[in-house]
């Protein structure tokens, strides 16, 4: 399964470094510089989209490289490409929207 060609031309055009990172033979969005405004301020994270679903009950799934401690929503680590991740219980963002779509709801309950 590769990432859909027009989407992620979209999303190259607010994030030029995105790579596509592959890992148990599926593809993830790999934003390094990913600014996300918190509570506590902006910050500039690395991030990790998984646009599509796997079973888990989560169409998709937005992880940081760090858990955001202002917020409760029910944090948990994954280990995904050899590395660990932190993810938000946040659910209902389909598949089907354009992926800039995807990652802004997903920082939805952090703002």
């Amino acid at each position: 399964m590769n990432p859909d060609a027009a989407k992620l031309s979209e999303l190259r055009k607010h994030w030029p470094d995105i790579e596509v990172v592959s890992a148990d033979g599926r593809f993830y969005l790999h934003l390094p510089s990913l600014k996300v405004a918190t509570l506590s301020g902006a910050k500039v994270i690395s991030a990790l989209l998984r646009p599509w679903a796997n079973g888990d009950g989560y169409p998709t799934r937005l992880f940081f490289s760090e858990k955001f401690t202002d917020y409760g929503n029910n944090w948990n680590i994954f280990s995904i490409a050899g590395r660990s991740w932190h993810a938000c219980s946040w659910s209902g963002v389909s598949e089907d929207l354009p992926y800039l779509e995807i990652i802004a709801s997903h920082l939805r309950p952090l703002q």
